[in-house]
């Protein structure tokens, strides 16, 4: 099985792993995901890797996910 995304979708990806973490941290409401594209909509596994910038390296923070959809 292949799943790839467009420029787009890994954007809007993106914002919503900001916008989840940021909720986690301040104790506040999930994100919405009416606006989720279709695509993003198939259950699928999913692996997430926060880096922190310094400079010119990155650093890895830490990393989650599943390798298939639960």
């Amino acid at each position: 099985m292949s799943f790839e995304l467009d420029q787009e979708e890994g954007e809007y990806l993106v914002r919503l792993a900001r916008r989840a973490i940021e909720a986690g941290l301040s104790s506040s409401d999930a994100p919405d995901l009416g606006e989720a594209p279709e695509k993003l909509r198939v259950p699928c596994g999913v692996f997430v890797t926060l880096n922190e910038v310094d400079g010119g390296s990155d650093r890895l923070r830490g990393c989650i996910g599943f390798p298939f959809p639960v």
